[in-house]
């Protein structure tokens, strides 16, 4: 049984954002790949609207699946309310052109993914259209693997306002979820979420934050801020 497992989490990196060709707008995909090296991170989460759209072009694809197939580390990718995994998905694009092995796309018919190597599994609900969803409702039960990772991309509920909102998830949907990490995505800025005794974490966009969250689970959940750019 592993005893550690280092993640780094982001998510909302827009690739192909305004139209920019193949190349032009990789960086935020390129800052998180060195932060993946850098921290010697297991196991690389993308939770949602990792593609602007799913019009962005062909190219802006096969560079992405390129460069994620050169991390050297298993990639889960969470489909968000922007690149849904519906008609005309990026990601049914992507599998066409054939996905890197390390590379796991979570879609209505793989919600979960094991990684025996890692002794871990990720669940996550992705979108599948463009109407509303409960990112964390009613998620599966534990299976026999030492860790356990939620991915959601929707908004926490802080106030009664934030009904009024999509995607709606609650703070005891996250202290029910039987996960060792819930991994959040849906807002540019970072933002501890964590609720009873669930660690779980907003990462923030890599343009907006200029960071990754890395996490160290071990006899505990610990997760830090890594900056961008920098060491």
């Amino acid at each position: 049984m592993r005893t550690s497992l280092r993640l780094v989490h982001t998510s909302d990196l827009h690739l192909g954002i305004d139209g920019r060709r193949a190349g032009e707008g990789l960086a935020p995909l390129e800052a998180v790949a060195e932060a993946v090296a850098k921290t010697g991170a297991h196991l690389l989460l993308l939770c949602g609207d990792i593609f602007d759209s799913n019009r962005v072009s062909d190219q802006v694809i096969r560079d992405a699946l390129g460069l994620l197939g050169q991390i050297g580390v298993p990639s889960i990718i969470l489909p968000g309310n922007h690149d849904c995994h519906g008609h005309g998905s990026v990601y049914l694009r992507a599998e066409t052109m054939g996905l890197p092995p390390q590379v796991h796309v979570l879609s209505p018919q793989r919600q979960q993914v094991v990684l025996p190597e890692l002794d871990v599994s990720v669940w996550g609900r992705p979108h599948v259209d463009y109407r509303d969803l409960r990112p964390l409702h009613h998620p599966p039960s534990r299976g026999g693997q030492r860790w356990h990772i939620a991915l959601a991309h929707g908004h926490l509920v802080r106030q009664s306002w934030d009904l009024e909102r999509s995607y709606l998830i609650f703070p005891q949907e996250i202290a029910e979820s039987g996960a060792h990490y819930v991994a959040l995505g849906h807002w540019e800025l970072p933002y501890d979420a964590s609720a009873g005794t669930v660690v779980a974490a907003y990462s923030g966009s890599p343009q907006m934050a200029r960071q990754v969250l890395v996490v160290e689970l071990d006899h505990q959940v610990r997760v830090r801020r890594h900056p961008l750019g920098r060491g």
